[in-house]
């Protein structure tokens, strides 16, 4: 048995502790021994429910107030020094190394030490940091420090960089990459790595069958148990798209004057601050007040995806993958996406799902419209999607996959190991 320290120190809900927790509550515990490290002021509780070991970490980055919190003269004052100190290149860079070096100090180090007293009492085979290297710093130092053989399961487009690359990316034994638009990401820009594999993340299907009272699901979310209902899941941030979603809505309603439609989801305040609430304001600007409700987080998220008619994802950057796009298509349910990176290599145009131009609202309710027009249509791509996602998506296959890379880098360690001996 080797025992394994995951370290996801996100601090709010998302597809990556999610993705976590259906890898770790599906290992084969015969093989497997897992501690989960998870950030103590994110309030994820999913993997305690499920009595799987977690250790709560402390993360000043995300304790602290938030910069800009001081007072007017206080704030004056550090945009003056930062000004100042920008003034030249040659302060410029100061400034720089000077801030890179106050961060290591203040966020990354006290997170460092927490996690490696916890490596020294669990002594774990191996450390799944569960995402890019750029967020997972502390995780790194930590398993280097201990002498850990480390691999970085990396969710996102934020690549390493090339002080990373020379510094970091060696205590790195292997990368795991939740699709190919990641992997081509992140391959261009790092020296060869001598393990990687491209492991699409997965659904658990026993998640989606049995029935769902449609009409108590959508009474909870604040939607008619009647008439067509679009739905968007994920974080409400700029780059996911909700004012997209929005914006579509509004000309949907102009034929199908019932719909409704759902936004699940935290505001992600750190990446688009006051979004949420320009979103709001959005749709009441254009008279969707009683037609769009924000159902904030939802841990029933098989049972609201199956309440809806059309399940839709709109990002205007590229998606690292796309979670609820599988979610959606394991529900059943037509899924509308924007053609960009995860979800292209998702869907399959028309034959599982729809595919739109990304930040096209107007292409994206032309989509919807088509779909609430023909019944049969969406009862054929609803099937269609819940076939693709029974054969490329079931997580078994992908505890299988990311066991088996387990082993390989482990192997790799020991003969390395042996002959350095």
């Amino acid at each position: 048995m080797i025992r394994v320290f995951y370290v996801d120190l996100c601090p709010s809900p998302g597809g990556s502790n999610i993705s976590l927790l259906h890898l770790v509550s599906h290992l084969d515990r015969r093989q497997v021994q897992p501690l989960v490290a998870l950030a103590a002021v994110n309030p994820f509780g999913r993997f305690e429910e499920a009595d799987i070991p977690v250790a709560r970490i402390h993360t000043p980055r995300w304790e602290r107030p938030p910069s800009g919190s001081g007072s007017p003269t206080e704030r004056l004052k550090a945009g003056k020094l930062a000004d100042t100190m920008r003034s030249s290149p040659g302060r410029a860079m100061l400034w720089h190394t000077a801030g890179g070096v106050r961060r290591l100090a203040r966020d990354d180090a006290p997170v460092a030490l927490a996690l490696l007293r916890i490596m020294r009492a669990f002594r774990p085979h191996l450390v799944h940091l569960n995402d890019v290297l750029p967020l997972n710093r502390p995780g790194l130092i930590a398993s280097r420090s201990a002498g850990l053989p480390a691999i970085c399961h990396c969710r996102s487009f934020d690549t390493a960089t090339p002080a990373d690359n020379r510094w970091l990316l060696p205590g790195v034994n292997g990368m795991i990459f939740i699709s190919q638009a990641i992997a081509e990401a992140h391959l261009a820009v790092m020296p060869p790595l001598r393990h990687y594999a491209i492991v699409p993340n997965a659904v658990d299907l026993a998640d989606f069958v049995g029935p769902v009272d449609r009409a108590a699901v959508r009474a909870a979310l604040g939607a008619p148990a009647d008439g067509p209902l679009l739905l968007m899941a994920g974080r409400i941030s700029p780059w996911k798209g909700q004012h997209i979603f929005v914006e579509a809505l509004a000309r949907v309603r102009e034929k199908f004057p019932a719909v409704h439609g759902v936004i699940v989801g935290l505001a992600e305040e750190a990446d688009g601050p006051g979004y949420a609430d320009r979103v709001a304001a959005q749709a009441a600007g254009l008279g969707l007040t009683q037609h769009l409700h924000m159902a904030g987080f939802r841990s029933d998220i098989p049972q609201v995806l199956a309440a809806a008619d059309v399940v839709i994802h709109c990002s205007v950057k590229p998606e690292p993958f796309g979670r609820v796009i599988i979610e959606g298509m394991a529900a059943g349910r037509p899924v509308v996406a924007s053609a960009l990176g995860g979800a292209a290599e998702i869907i399959t145009h028309a034959v599982d799902g729809l595919l739109t131009p990304a930040g096209d609202p107007d292409a994206l309710a032309g989509a919807v419209l088509h779909l609430l027009a023909d019944p049969d249509e969406r009862q054929r791509l609803g099937v269609a999607a819940r076939r693709t996602v029974v054969r490329r998506y079931q997580v078994d296959d992908h505890v299988r996959a990311v066991q088996t890379f387990y082993e390989r880098v482990l192997a790799d360690r020991r003969s390395a190991m042996d002959a350095g001996a």
